[in-house]
């Protein structure tokens, strides 16, 4: 290998959009986002402007060879992503490469139909994406529209086109944006019978390559090749928002909270500290979320962060709806951890750790205001990459025993002070913290501290306000 990289390489076999709007443009910058590196081998060229094709041609099948001949020979190829094919030899010629991959996860993107309805190969592609690649894949991810023609159902829903296509491919995710419904709906269906939905407020207007650039399938679908795809899969830049690029014309299962400071004017100077606590769902059963919530807000806590990776979204959407309006009433702010999409859904910020995805990738989603952040361990050279990606805070940590993470890395004092030095973010101190060594922590450069059982581990609301009053006069000025 001549070029070596430390991100998962995926070989992506599409076509090349010259507006940069679809096609293998899209899949570099989404793979990137998802801290891939793509290889693309380009297998047709299109003549196409923000709104239509009007023409393509697809490559020979010996130049396509050869170029994924040459990725496969220098690079650890890890997944493939395939985008538009155009004629039944290209798929075959994919299934000649698939067989010098064994075991790697294919992802097919069944590219059939140009954003404003130009075919972008023959009607015998799609039976041959279906019969011949579908068996081969991971997950597809055609659109209503395509899964339409590759179930032969021209009014079929997506329930209906699932049903059809399931026997051909394991994991099939139907995605939204090209209908005129008021929210985009994204489907996950697995032979097994489960099925995930994923809604997000659809933008106005028309947009070219809806859902190109929507990152999530295809590392998702490589990380998890030998499982069944988690509902996180669906989970990140919404297709038709604000990744998408404008047309020129035509129509336009566990859970934490944390308290956290509020990015007020005074808040911005890196001297401005707030408390930043967290808690476990286990803290908080029985319906006490709410009420210790409300009581660690009374208590001087400004910023309140959700966390919850069960599959139950409806749930989760009420809670963090609640958890909102309690932080408006008392001035706080809300955020969300790794789950980009309700972060974009409410309109709140977002904390991520090292494997939930990317950074830059969530600030594209979230716009320059929303408050981003990143957990950077006990490793400063992290912290330097998150603040390059957008981040408004780092947290670093473990410093003291942890009864939430015990295995992972520790931290000492002497990091807050190097990163104080080095930084200009607020940097969050997490792990093991009580009143009684958070002081320490503070005097080392912390400018805020994350606390989970020593504010929520209380037999009262009235316990959680008063210890959170405790945390919050450690950052007054004497």
């Amino acid at each position: 290998m001549t070029t070596p990289t430390s991100r998962p390489v995926v070989l992506c076999l599409s076509g090349h959009d010259p507006v940069g709007g679809a096609g293998l443009q899209a899949d570099i910058e989404a793979l990137l986002a998802q801290q891939c590196h793509a290889a693309p081998a380009v297998t047709a060229l299109t003549v196409q402007d923000t709104v239509d094709v009007s023409d393509f041609r697809v490559l020979d099948r010996a130049w396509v060879l050869a170029q994924a001949e040459a990725i496969i020979a220098d690079l650890p190829v890890a997944a493939v992503k395939l985008g538009m094919l155009g004629s039944v030899e290209m798929v075959e010629t994919v299934l000649e490469i698939m067989r010098r991959l064994p075991g790697v996860p294919l992802v097919c993107d069944p590219v059939l139909r140009a954003g404003g309805g130009g075919s972008l190969g023959k009607d015998e592609v799609g039976y041959a994406l279906r019969e011949r690649l579908f068996p081969a894949s991971t997950i597809a991810t055609p659109n209503l529209p395509e899964a339409r023609i590759l179930a032969e159902l021209p009014e079929g829903t997506a329930d209906e086109c699932a049903e059809r296509l399931l026997p051909h491919i394991k994991h099939l995710l139907i995605t939204g944006g090209h209908g005129d419904e008021h929210e985009v709906h994204n489907r996950l269906y697995s032979r097994d019978g489960s099925r995930h939905d994923f809604t997000c407020a659809r933008l106005p207007g028309s947009y070219h390559a809806q859902a190109a650039r929507w990152p999530a399938p295809w590392p998702a679908a490589w990380r998890s090749a030998r499982t069944s795809p988690e509902p996180c899969a669906a989970r990140s830049t919404t297709p038709g928002a604000r990744c998408a690029m404008p047309k020129r014309r035509g129509v336009g299962s566990t859970s934490r909270v944390a308290c956290r400071w509020i990015w007020s004017e005074a808040a911005r100077d890196e001297n401005a500290s707030w408390p930043l606590c967290h808690h476990r769902q286990h803290l908080l059963a029985d319906g006490r979320l709410l009420p210790y919530a409300e009581a660690a807000l009374r208590g001087g806590a400004r910023l309140l962060q959700y966390r919850d990776k069960s599959p139950e979204e409806q749930r989760r959407l009420r809670e963090a709806q609640a958890l909102q309006a309690l932080c408006e009433r008392y001035g706080a702010e809300l955020i969300v951890n790794d789950d980009a999409e309700l972060a974009a859904r409410l309109g709140v910020g977002l904390h991520l750790g090292q494997d939930d995805g990317s950074l830059s990738a969530a600030r594209a989603l979230l716009g320059r205001q929303a408050v981003i952040g990143a957990t950077c361990h006990a490793r400063l050279e992290l912290a330097d990459q998150a603040a390059s990606e957008g981040a408004s805070y780092v947290a670093f940590g473990r410093f003291f025993d942890s009864r939430t993470k015990p295995g992972a890395p520790g931290a000492d004092l002497a990091l807050l002070e190097q990163a104080r030095r080095r930084l200009h973010l607020p940097i969050v101190a997490i792990g093991g913290v009580t009143l009684d060594n958070a002081t320490s922590l503070i005097a080392a450069g912390a400018s805020l501290v994350a606390v989970i059982h020593a504010l929520f581990a209380a037999d009262s609301a009235a316990e959680v306000e008063r210890r959170a009053r405790a945390f919050s006069q450690l950052f007054e000025p004497i």
